[in-house]
């Protein structure tokens, strides 16, 4: 983790490029993305399905943890996409020194307060969330207290 956050954001991209899907390049529509996202725009990219819209993200949460000590929540409609998704960023965000944790309506009360606790003291990078229904209301008033600064 050390070595990856000592890198300029232009080579680190790359590097975590390289470490999430090898050799490939990534797509002009990827690139313009990621460029908006390190200048702090937001984006919105409307990629077909397979095209690399996950990798976008990724690299992006990736480079806030480890440049400026930043956790990331991803929300998804459906839980089979935070599982998808969480299986994979766990072995790959590791591989960088970050973590992934996920949060669903399931989860138990204390464990999202453990969870919450962690995203206040920095020891998670990304939190993998489903909200469709009620504790949507709870967990999102937690979320916008943590990131309003009253950590």
């Amino acid at each position: 983790r050390a070595e990856l956050a000592s890198l300029e954001n232009a080579a680190l991209t790359e590097r975590l490029r390289d470490m999430l899907i090898g050799n490939k390049q990534l797509l002009p529509a990827q690139k313009t993305a990621l460029s908006l996202l390190e200048q702090g725009n937001s984006c919105l990219c409307v990629m077909a399905t397979g095209r690399g819209k996950s990798l976008i993200f990724h690299i992006h949460a990736l480079r806030e943890a480890l440049l400026a000590k930043r956790a990331s929540v991803f929300i998804y409609p459906l839980r089979a996409l935070v599982h998808d998704q969480a299986h994979h960023l766990e072995e790959e965000f590791s591989a960088c020194g970050a973590s992934a944790v996920v949060l669903t309506g399931e989860t138990p009360q204390e464990r999202r307060g453990e969870i919450f606790s962690a995203l206040t003291d920095g020891s998670i990078d990304v939190d993998h969330a489903r909200f469709l229904y009620d504790p949507y209301t709870s967990i999102c008033r937690k979320w916008a207290y943590w990131v309003c600064g009253y950590r």
